[in-house]
């Protein structure tokens, strides 16, 4: 069962370059290219984990996260 992110916050990035990987459907990880434009820290009630993201990915992400607290 996946863990609700409880909280999230923008900052500075941590990285040059964009961490988000996806599953291509073919068992193979790719990462985005992107430069980062934001650094996010994120996480629940047991844990706080960090992550540099491109304004695209982090929208998206933020977007996930607050659909799941409704």
């Amino acid at each position: 069962m996946a863990t609700m992110r409880t909280r999230f916050k923008r900052t500075t990035p941590f990285q040059k370059e964009c961490g988000f990987v996806a599953d291509n459907g073919y068992g193979e990880f790719e990462q985005c290219e992107a430069d980062a434009d934001f650094g996010v820290y994120f996480g629940d009630d047991t844990s706080t984990k960090m992550v540099s993201w491109c304004i695209y990915h982090t929208i998206w992400m933020e977007s996930l996260w607050r659909g799941e607290r409704q």
